[in-house]
């Protein structure tokens, strides 16, 4: 490689550089609050509430805990959020300090990808890398939001294995495992270190590569048995359609994500968190075909020059082996195109970006590389203000999708927040009539219905989201609250203990149940009630005052809870 290189001692206070560059230039996400899919990550998570919910957070999906049945299995940044929550609570006000946990990751992320690139070229080029990489305002995506930090652990782990493999084997090895358990993406660790091995020129040596590969199929092996908690390889279950069925439809969807992936890098100019793709059926679509040629072009340039450069082959085949997990080639995902899905891949282009600085004497790549980072950073500094709440990011998701439901669901959420009620509940029926079959959009728009009198409005949404999810406990102990309400006790009885037996964790429903057996006149089951959610909650606010009432058979009011 180009470059003299130092001995690791020698490269930490280059590594500081990109740790406080990175720090610094994400800094002003700490004031922000929490956004989007925090509330069930994060918020409404009982695993995170006190220590008996750490080892549900390895054996569970990482949403398990809000009572919403999901497939992410990210056990590590789970346990981040848990020490975050012993350290600043989950409250609204409790955000900046999970912000600030997200900023020091990332800042940590940018020094490991620094040490990567430092065992290839001389450490200006790598960290001028480094640096244009972290800086990029693509990273607003994982640092900003704080339910995205999978992403910032992920690339954290992935490259501090690959820069300690060749001193450090079994501490690469640790840190796979460990990548693995911050995001699925991971799992192309073996073929990222072959890569990595390959374009610095060493012997690849399979008895040191061998666990890693092993490492890879135990973890698929244990995602696709015990941990497969809706679906590993297929989201979409049992339901057919022309995406699910024609795997050379997804291969040409697949194509089409990567120019746009590339130009997110090299022209970020409109970032926004949910982004509409269609499923591509037609070889001949530019997307596609444009594509295809683009790839045989960088990989047929590549394997000609390989020998003079081997890093642009193994740049490009870094790239697309990092998207190979959200390709929906492998698995079939949720989505078609995330922003954030192309950040672990971006490593390719960090090497790709140093071996061209490599080229240029120290001062010189200054002069080129300083005014390229701080276009980046401002960049950067002018996209945190879209995360700062829910409904700066949903507006701006709206500008440019503006039939997105998740986007009018998430923003009326925001809304009903500021008391803005009826912007709310117009924004959650143009989810609806944008297509969202969201079981929270009915149960929040029953909220709202209930908060304005009209409990038979109410009572209709709250059906609506079980007809959606028949599981789904919130609006089952919602319809028992309001049935309760109305007087139709036998009606709330079947609705609560149905709540009870999904989510017995939540003390609102064995509270709502004391009081429905007080009002029925059977006062004998209102000690049983109170017994159980004591014992069954993990809640330490409720379970003392459970235990309180149960001795004095007293019960409670409780209203329905705000599911968001």
């Amino acid at each position: 490689m180009n470059g003299k290189l130092l001995p690791v001692r020698r490269l930490w206070p280059w590594a500081l550089a990109a740790f406080l560059a990175a720090g610094a230039t994400f800094a002003a996400a700490i004031p922000s609050g929490f956004v989007f899919d925090d509330e069930f990550f994060i918020e409404r998570n009982l695993h995170l509430r006190d220590w008996s919910g750490l080892p549900r957070i390895f054996n569970e999906s990482m949403t398990a805990g809000s009572g919403m049945p999901s497939n992410f299995y990210r056990p590590l940044q789970a346990a981040t959020h848990f020490l975050d929550a012993r350290l600043w609570g989950t409250a609204p006000g409790a955000a900046p300090g999970h912000h600030l946990t997200s900023v020091l990751l990332h800042g940590c992320a940018a020094a490991a990808v620094f040490l990567w690139l430092a065992g290839f070229f001389a450490p200006a080029a790598a960290l001028a890398a480094a640096l244009l990489y972290a800086l990029h305002p693509l990273h607003a995506e994982a640092v900003d939001y704080i339910s995205g930090r999978g992403d910032t652990l992920s690339i954290l782990f992935v490259a501090t294995g690959l820069a300690a493999f060749r001193l450090y084997p079994a501490f690469g090895l640790g840190c796979a495992a460990l990548a693995l358990l911050s995001k699925e993406n991971a799992v192309m660790f073996p073929v990222l270190l072959l890569l990595s091995e390959w374009a610095a020129g060493r012997p690849i040596a399979w008895r040191r590569h061998f666990p890693f590969w092993l490492l890879a199929a135990a973890y698929t092996g244990l995602r696709i048995t015990v941990l497969n908690f809706s679906g590993t390889l297929n989201f979409y279950g049992a339901e057919r359609n022309i995406f699910t069925d024609n795997f050379i439809y997804r291969l040409y969807t697949y194509l089409a994500t990567l120019p746009l992936s590339l130009r997110l890098w090299l022209w970020p100019s409109d970032l926004h968190h949910e982004r509409s793709f269609s499923v591509h059926v037609n070889f001949l679509l530019p997307g596609v075909v444009g594509s295809a040629l683009g790839c045989l072009a960088i990989f047929g340039a590549g394997w000609l020059l390989r020998r003079e450069s081997r890093v642009l082959l193994a740049a490009a085949a870094f790239y697309l082996a990092a998207t190979l997990p959200t390709s929906n080639l492998l698995a079939i995902i949720n989505a078609l195109f995330y922003d954030h899905w192309f950040l672990l891949p971006g490593l390719g282009l960090a090497l790709l970006a140093a071996k061209v600085f490599s080229r240029f004497e120290p001062r010189n790549l200054i002069v080129m590389a300083a005014p390229l980072a701080g276009l980046l950073a401002g960049l950067t500094q002018g996209y945190h203000p879209v995360w700062r709440d829910g409904a700066a990011l949903n507006t701006h998701i709206l500008r440019y999708e503006p039939g997105n439901a998740k986007a009018h669901h998430n923003l009326a959420m925001a809304l009903a927040d500021r008391g803005r009620k009826q912007e709310a509940m117009e924004h959650y029926r143009q989810a609806i009539a944008a297509g969202g079959r969201y079981p929270e959009t009915h149960h929040n728009l029953g909220e709202l219905h209930g908060a304005a009198g009209d409990l038979e409005a109410a009572a209709a949404e709250y059906r609506r989201a079980l007809e959606l999810n028949p599981a789904f406990h919130h609006s089952l102990r919602a319809l028992g609250a309001l049935e309760m309400q109305r007087g139709h006790l036998n009606e709330a009885e079947a609705c609560l203990l149905k709540a009870a037996e999904l989510q017995p964790e939540a003390p609102d429903t064995w509270l709502l149940l004391a009081e429905l057996y007080t009002r029925a006149n059977r006062p004998e089951r209102v000690p049983a009630a109170l017994r159980t959610g004591s014992e069954r909650t993990r809640d330490p606010r409720f379970a003392a005052e459970l235990r309180r009432r149960a001795a004095q058979n007293v019960s409670g009011n409780a209203g329905a809870p705000n599911k968001r």
